[in-house]
């Protein structure tokens, strides 16, 4: 564990400060959350803690789901691209597809989870056990976005650019970041802000916070996190990083995201002056 001085975290929050008073941005005002927020927080707060289980039917249904949303398009996609013209003519589509989609019959261990969603080891629910089913859920809702779509596009296409930049000879080479533990950690970053955690996932007090206007459902929350997801990717392009530099761009990724929710959560007054350009 890295202890931090108080001094040093003094400083950099005093330097957020002026960033943000650079920018016209201030704090929400705090409050406690209302009966209706504190249902979901509620909510989220035993998805989080609700580990997932093989034996679980419910859990397999989701993990399902999400493989059938999120991993079996692109191995049909990838073997459509292999086909020759002669073997395309001599099988009809729905034909080809479906026996694309008997060899990537659902698995609980399968390296296709690796390769399509960035789980750091073939068997996902090893993963999850940092997010609880709240973090497969967010995966399965980032799965159904057209943001989260199109953010797990374009680290495949990293991925596959340095895989054929280094001869096609690891599939265990690639210039991204791991999605997956990376919308895991998202989660539990969220939900800390939402004091329904936290930064190490344990239970907290739902105290005075300025972020509970964005408690108003778990989509809501899951949106939140594709927004943290947006902010990753753009922190990661900024940097020009490889893999080996995630953890620093998850932790600044983490410092503007706050910063960008609570202009969100401004009251609307604050916001159109915050907005007014001389």
């Amino acid at each position: 564990t890295i202890k931090i001085h108080p001094s040093v975290m003094g400083l950099v929050n005093s330097t957020l400060d002026v960033i943000c008073d650079s920018l016209g941005l201030t704090e929400a005002p705090t409050r406690l959350p209302t009966a209706s927020e504190l249902c979901v927080l509620g909510d989220l707060r035993k998805g989080l803690n609700r580990k997932l289980s093989a034996d679980n039917p419910d859990d397999l249904r989701l993990l399902t789901e999400l493989w059938n949303l999120a991993v079996v398009p692109h191995v049909i996609s990838r073997q459509d691209s292999r086909h020759t013209g002669s073997e395309n003519e001599s099988m009809g589509k729905w034909e080809k597809n479906q026996r694309i989609r008997d060899s990537a019959e659902f698995s609980l261990s399968s390296e296709l989870w690796r390769t399509y969603l960035g789980f750091q080891r073939s068997e996902p629910l090893s993963d999850f056990r940092g997010g609880g089913r709240l973090s497969a859920e967010a995966i399965l809702y980032f799965s159904k976005s057209p943001r989260g779509k199109q953010l797990q596009a374009k680290c495949l296409r990293r991925r596959a650019s340095a895989i054929a930049a280094a001869g096609g000879n690891s599939d265990d080479t690639y210039d991204s970041y791991p999605l997956a533990p990376a919308i895991i950690n998202m989660v539990r970053h969220v939900a800390s802000l939402l004091n329904v955690c936290d930064a190490y996932g344990r239970d907290t007090e739902f105290c005075a916070g300025s972020l509970y206007d964005l408690a108003k459902s778990q989509d809501s929350f899951f949106e939140c996190v594709i927004d943290g997801m947006e902010i990753i990717d753009d922190q990661f392009l900024l940097v020009n990083g490889g893999y080996m530099a995630f953890p620093e761009v998850q932790k600044r990724s983490y410092t503007v995201l706050r910063e960008f929710l609570l202009l969100r959560c401004e009251p609307e007054s604050e916001q159109s002056n915050n907005n007014t350009w001389e």
